[in-house]
């Protein structure tokens, strides 16, 4: 029987910086501060749900924009999904032994940013199965009876407050902490699993 491999998008095989970087300078070309596109961005992803038509709209009610132009100046940021992989991405789900794994995207976010962009990212056909949530993972995974209570698989996720909630439910699972940026330290963690800072360090645990 195979083993799943859940792999989260956003930070972990998806670059979202580039995509804040693409909004912020669409967003200052519209005549928004620093401080406004700062603080709109900030409450937009509070909750996890990240939309960047959402920030335009909390922006607009700052100061009146043309949402329209906006909103198809966004659609040329997700069509280029593909090229804001990290670079180590294709090779990465390239190159895990699909005898042994079943590849499945385990992604969470406001569901339809979500879709367009894995939709554009142009590897939904190298995951076995994607799986795109608003509710938290541990509790996706058991409501939907994707895994059971005592089986052994394996995620890789850049948030450790994912990691944390799934191992709670899952003793057995084995969790990948993804920590891109080099100046980030990373936290310490209570459960089964390994700290990476790339896909290639996490295809040693594969």
């Amino acid at each position: 029987m195979k083993t799943k491999l859940f792999i989260d998008f956003d930070k972990t095989i998806f670059d979202t910086s580039q995509v804040k970087e693409r909004l912020y300078r669409i967003f200052g070309q519209f005549g928004c501060s620093k401080e406004e596109i700062d603080r709109t961005y900030l409450a937009e992803s509070l909750d996890g749900k990240f939309s960047p038509e959402g920030q335009a709209k909390r922006l607009n009610q700052i100061r009146p924009l043309d949402l329209d132009i906006i909103e198809m100046k966004i659609k040329t940021i997700i069509a280029d999904s593909a090229k804001i992989l990290y670079s180590d991405t294709i090779e990465f789900l390239d190159n895990i032994d699909r005898q042994k794994f079943e590849v499945d995207l385990l992604s969470y976010g406001d569901e339809e940013f979500q879709n367009r962009k894995v939709k554009h990212s142009g590897i939904v056909d190298k995951f076995d199965n994607i799986y795109i949530t608003n509710i938290e993972k541990q509790i996706y995974l058991q409501e939907n009876n994707i895994v059971a209570e005592n089986d052994y698989f394996i995620v890789i996720d850049d948030k450790l407050d994912n990691l944390e909630k799934i191992s709670q439910k899952y003793a057995k699972a084995f969790m990948m902490y993804m920590v891109r940026n080099i100046d980030d330290i990373g936290s310490g963690f209570s459960f089964k699993g390994v700290k990476v800072r790339n896909l290639q360090q996490a295809s040693q645990y594969l």
